[in-house]
């Protein structure tokens, strides 16, 4: 577990981030979905500016960072890390539980929802 810093209700860190142009960066809320795109379905947060990354909201929540990077020749480079995002509302950081695939993730969260 670690600890991302938060301030004004947006992350000031996260896992992974690709900062070149053609990087592509996201954080999702995720859930096992055989319809969507690699099984997931994916409910993004929104992205904050300057030194922020994204807004996040108080809650439990199995996530997926994407931080990807495309060559000048268009091929994707990608790079995800899973976990659980755990934030009460008010104190300056969350917690981050990083796990090794979505669906321990989501199984990580639902145990966590269930106490």
């Amino acid at each position: 577990m670690v600890k991302l810093k938060v301030e004004k209700g947006a992350l000031l860190e996260v896992p992974i981030y690709e900062p070149h142009k053609r990087g592509k960066n996201w954080l999702a809320e995720i859930d096992l979905d055989p319809a969507s795109p690699g099984g997931l379905k994916r409910r993004f947060f929104p992205r904050a500016r300057g030194e922020y990354y994204y807004f996040i909201e108080p809650g439990v929540f199995a996530v997926e960072f994407g931080a990807d990077y495309y060559s000048s020749s268009y091929k994707k480079h990608p790079n995800r890390v899973y976990g659980v995002l755990v934030w009460d509302g008010k104190s300056d950081a969350a917690e981050f539980h990083e796990c090794p695939s979505a669906r321990e993730a989501i199984a990580f969260a639902k145990k966590l929802l269930q106490k």
